[in-house]
């Protein structure tokens, strides 16, 4: 028997809804947590979707432009990692600025991802309520910390860890941000303010540390500095 394009359109409809009727009711779909950072992502791209179609097909080639440098600066990045210059140090930081966007790279010749062990840590200041809601140690050597308060403000914590076969890689919205480089206990940092959301990046040894959160940048410093790393 011979499918024909006729055949497939009479029945597509049916099809459909066979399939459709396979998929769970909406309450039995287990509800999965996402970090904040996550959600205001997917905030950014419903918004992203209202612009015009022309709108839509500007911006659109504008970003793969702009992932297209970043993928060849990455490769570039990766091909310097071998210079013995680099190896001197544990870890390398380049950072790409952009119109809308801050590519960073963190990267190092020390040792590999799996051998990096996280430290422990301690929150030397947090903010009057808030209290820890989420912490989780990731197969891919990265923990996830949450504080979070009864009003909705909160800040959230990733450690990674960086070796010689697994760069860290992170991009910021900086478009008409307020953003700054800083340090943090005399390390190298970044700290950028947009939409009410504030955020500081910097690394320790092999780690590199994400803070993030919906309060004010002089509280989210203040916790920055005052975590204690507990050596192991």
């Amino acid at each position: 028997m011979k499918i024909t394009d006729e055949m497939l359109f009479e029945h597509a409809a049916e099809a459909r809804d066979i399939w459709l009727s396979t998929l769970p009711d909406d309450e039995d779909i287990p509800d999965i947590p996402t970090s904040k950072k996550f959600e205001k992502k997917m905030q950014k791209l419903i918004k992203e979707q209202r612009r015009t179609p022309k709108t839509n097909k500007i911006l659109r080639y504008m970003k793969q432009t702009v992932a297209a440098v970043l993928a060849v600066a990455i490769l570039s990045f990766g091909g310097l990692m071998t210079v013995e210059a680099y190896r001197e140090k544990v870890v390398e930081i380049v950072v790409h600025v952009f119109h809308e966007l801050t590519d960073y790279r963190f990267a190092s010749e020390k040792s590999e991802v799996g051998e990096v062990v996280l430290p422990e840590i301690s929150f030397g200041y947090v903010p009057e309520g808030m209290e820890e809601i989420t912490d989780n140690v990731f197969a891919d050597n990265s923990r996830y910390i949450v504080y979070e308060d009864d009003d909705g403000n909160f800040f959230e914590l990733t450690q990674t860890a960086i070796g010689s076969n697994g760069a860290f890689g992170t991009i910021l919205d900086t478009e008409d941000s307020n953003y700054e480089m800083t340090s943090i206990n005399g390390n190298e940092a970044f700290s950028n303010v947009k939409d009410g959301n504030a955020s500081v990046l910097w690394n320790y040894d092999n780690v590199v540390y994400d803070l993030y959160g919906n309060i004010e940048l002089t509280d989210l410093k203040n916790i920055a500095e005052k975590i204690k790393i507990i050596e192991n």
